[in-house]
């Protein structure tokens, strides 16, 4: 009789050390190195851990960028049938029409009335229709503004068509304002009362560390979460199904260090996936050929080695936690899919407080950092604009840690009730 690959592991090591039980560092170890080696193999916390972040932001940030851009310059080099037309069969400003004629990839369409221009843009054979009111002439001789009426048909409020055609009336409607004020004897400064020159005081970096702060604990709160799950379900619930648990657990290490070593590995899968998403935002910008060199270079400015450590210093005990929470989960769990539909809806709980975290006038006080996750995202704002102070520091480390601990504690005490390990 040969026994299991797991138990012959574990009675090599208490072989070797000869003794009834490990020692507290050799029982951690051995438990952390087989979970690593078995997450290692595992396809779905791979694909998680590593594909998902590497290949997920380029793809966000570089493909929407070409394809926006490849849209846009399709629509700019497109051809526009735009009728020109007034209403109660009142002819257009001729001005106007050749102004529209000579833009570039523009074809002007003439003698149409106003509700057959309208019906035509309707069913997509005019982009647009520029309709001049009855009174239009009267209204700019009279000194009065005179009304058009801009007709098209689109879903998208960033619609290039308004963009090609609005610059041909503001275009018009100077003219008419230079001849309007040439004839009273005026500039056209005159209708300029007032300069407003704006001064911003923040530094550019401070104003870019609030726009990163703002999406930045989104995304690598969301990755660590992601990256711990799939880890947890199979050392809780996957070994329940496999039959291995019972191995385990009648090995000779402590449940302690039992709860250790799976705990280590799956922080370090979480903060692994993690620092992946970094990377790949960061990889991902660098990649978008259309931001300025001295954005990216504020961009690396912020994100220094000393605020990334500062980061992860913080990510660490939310990491245990989110591993001490879905281990617990999981060995209550019945089945590997009774685990993913318990611990799946956990991933709301830390979306919500990190969405929270971008809102307008929430910012970190007292209260807010002992809220756990928001926090985080909070502090994380803080420490790129630096503006953290040690104090809300220290209550944010305050409160993870012991949010960590008190997770620690539960899921000890689910390793060592055989009746919930193996409630049926």
């Amino acid at each position: 009789f040969q026994k299991p690959r797991i138990a012959r592991r574990f009675t090599t090591a208490f072989d070797s050390n000869l003794q009834n039980q490990l020692s507290p560092m050799n029982g951690v170890y051995v438990v952390f190195k087989k979970e690593l080696l078995d997450t290692l193999r595992d396809r779905r916390t791979l694909i998680a851990m590593v594909l998902v972040p590497l290949l997920l932001f380029p793809v966000i940030f570089v493909g929407s960028n070409w394809l926006v851009q490849s849209q846009m310059e399709e629509a700019a080099e497109e051809t526009l049938q735009v009728a020109v037309v007034g209403e109660d069969g009142q002819a257009p400003p001729s001005s106007f029409r050749k102004q529209v004629a000579s833009a570039p990839n523009v074809e002007v369409v003439d003698a149409l009335p106003v509700d057959t221009a309208r019906a035509r843009v309707k069913d997509g054979s005019l982009d647009a229709a520029i309709v001049f009111g009855a009174s239009f002439r009267q209204q700019v001789e009279a000194k009065q503004a005179g009304t058009v009426n801009l007709v098209y048909e689109t879903e998208d409020d960033f619609d290039v068509l308004v963009d090609r055609i609005r610059p041909l009336l503001d275009q018009y409607e100077q003219q008419l304002l230079r001849a309007r004020f040439d004839a009273m004897g005026l500039s056209t400064e005159a209708t300029q009362a007032v300069t407003v020159r704006e001064e911003n005081l923040a530094s550019e970096e401070a104003q870019m560390a609030q726009r990163i702060g703002g999406f930045l604990p989104y995304i690598f709160l969301l990755f660590c979460f992601m990256g711990a799950m799939y880890p947890a379900l199979d050392m809780g619930a996957g070994e329940k199904e496999r039959g291995t648990l019972e191995t385990l657990l009648t090995a000779p290490v402590s449940r302690y260090q039992f709860l250790v070593g799976k705990t280590l590995t799956i922080t370090l899968t979480g903060l692994f996936a993690a620092v992946v998403s970094i990377l790949s935002i960061m990889g991902s910008v660098w990649l978008i050929e259309d931001i300025p060199e001295s954005m990216l270079e504020t961009a690396l400015n912020i994100l220094s080695p000393g605020v990334i450590g500062v980061l992860l210093s913080l990510l660490v005990p939310l990491t245990v936690f989110f591993a001490a929470a879905q281990l617990s989960l999981s060995f209550y769990a019945k089945s590997y899919k009774e685990a993913q539909s318990t611990v799946s809806p956990l991933l709301i709980v830390v979306l919500v407080p990190a969405v929270a975290g971008i809102l307008p006038g929430i910012s970190l006080n007292t209260t807010t950092a002992l809220i756990p996750v928001l926090n985080v995202a909070l502090a994380t704002k803080d420490v790129l604009a630096g503006t953290l102070g040690l104090g809300h520091l220290a209550l944010v480390y305050l409160s993870l840690l012991g949010l960590a601990a008190a997770s620690l504690v539960v899921c000890m005490y689910v390793i060592r009730s055989e009746r919930v390990l193996f409630r049926t």
